[in-house]
C-alpha cells in the first residue's frame, strides 16, 4: 500500500543472455533425419516454446528442455527460436539455433540389357534398385527427353539409356548404362551333305533357312565347280576325278553374324 506523497516504482523484468542457454547454436540436419538440442539453462523457470521462422526448410518441437528439429523438403537455413515467457523478476527471453538443412541422397543402381539378338522386345533396363522406394523413375535416351515409359531394344544395337530418380527433400540422382544387344548366330541348312557326281551329269542340292545372303564356293574348280540360283545349288563336275568341299555361306546380316556349311563333292 502506499500513502500520499510515497512514489510507486514499477520494475521491468530484466533478461540476460546468460539466463537462457541451448546446447548447440546450429546444427546441420539432412532430410529426412531430425535432430535434436537441449534446453541447458533457464534461470528464470519461464514456459519454455519453439517456433521457426522458415517451416518450410525445418520445423521444431519441444518436449521439457529438449528441442527436435525436423528438416523439410526445401535446403537452406532456418533460425530455431526458443523462447522462455516472462516470469515473475525476469522478463520474456530468448534464443536461436540455426539449422542448416541439406536434401538428402537417393541411392539409385540399375542393370541395362545386354543380349543376342532374338526378334523380341526387351526392357532396356532390367533392374532398379533405389532407396526411397517410392521415388519417381524416369527414362531418357537422348539425355533431355524423360519419360516413365521403360524403353525397349530389339534390334541388333547399342544405346545409352539415363535412369533419373527424384523426390522432394532429396537431391535428383541419375546414372546412365549403355544398353546392347549382339548379333545371333547366323543360320544355314542343306539338303545334303556329300554326293557322288560322275563327269558329265551335275549335281544338286538345296539351301533353307538362311539368314543372309547365299553365296557359293569351290575349294577345287578343276574337280568341280558349283552356282547358285535362290536356294538351289549345282555342283557341275569337272575333268579331273577326286574330292572338292563346296562352301556355301549365308552373309553377315543386321541381326546376324555369317554362316557356313559345306557339300563334299566326290567326282567319278
Amino acid at each position: 500500500d502506499t500513502e500520499e506523497g510515497d512514489v510507486e516504482v514499477t520494475y521491468q523484468g530484466v533478461a540476460a543472455s546468460s539466463d537462457l542457454s541451448i546446447s548447440a547454436k546450429s546444427g546441420t540436419y539432412v532430410y529426412p533425419n531430425s535432430g535434436t538440442f537441449t534446453v541447458t539453462n533457464n534461470v528464470s523457470g519461464g514456459e519454455l516454446t519453439v517456433s521457426s521462422d522458415a517451416i518450410n526448410i525445418a520445423t521444431a518441437t519441444i518436449e521439457g528442455n529438449t528441442v527436435t528439429v525436423v528438416p523439410g523438403t526445401t535446403a537452406g537455413k532456418a533460425n530455431i527460436i526458443v523462447k522462455s515467457s516472462a516470469n515473475g523478476d525476469y522478463a520474456e527471453n530468448k534464443v536461436v539455433h540455426v539449422a542448416t538443412v541439406q536434401n538428402g541422397t537417393i541411392e539409385l543402381s540399375v542393370t541395362p540389357y545386354t543380349g543376342i539378338y532374338d526378334g523380341k522386345a526387351h526392357d532396356a533396363i532390367t533392374k532398379i534398385n533405389v532407396n526411397p522406394t517410392d521415388a519417381k523413375i524416369e527414362y531418357s535416351i537422348d539425355g533431355e527427353n524423360y519419360s516413365e515409359t521403360v524403353p525397349t531394344i530389339t534390334e541388333t544395337s547399342s544405346f545409352t539409356v539415363t535412369v533419373r530418380a527424384s523426390k522432394a527433400g532429396y537431391k535428383t540422382q541419375i546414372t546412365t548404362e549403355t544398353v546392347k544387344v549382339n548379333k545371333a548366330k547366323g543360320k544355314l541348312t542343306l539338303s545334303a551333305t556329300s554326293g557322288t557326281l560322275t563327269y558329265p551329269t551335275s549335281g544338286m542340292f538345296t539351301v533353307s533357312g538362311n539368314t543372309g545372303t547365299l553365296s557359293v564356293a569351290s575349294s577345287n574348280t578343276n574337280i568341280a565347280t558349283a552356282s547358285i540360283n535362290g536356294s538351289t545349288v549345282t555342283v557341275k563336275p569337272g575333268t579331273t576325278a577326286g574330292k572338292a568341299t563346296i562352301t556355301v555361306t549365308s552373309a553377315e546380316a543386321s541381326n546376324y553374324n555369317e554362316k557356313s556349311a559345306t557339300y563334299e563333292a566326290t567326282v567319278q
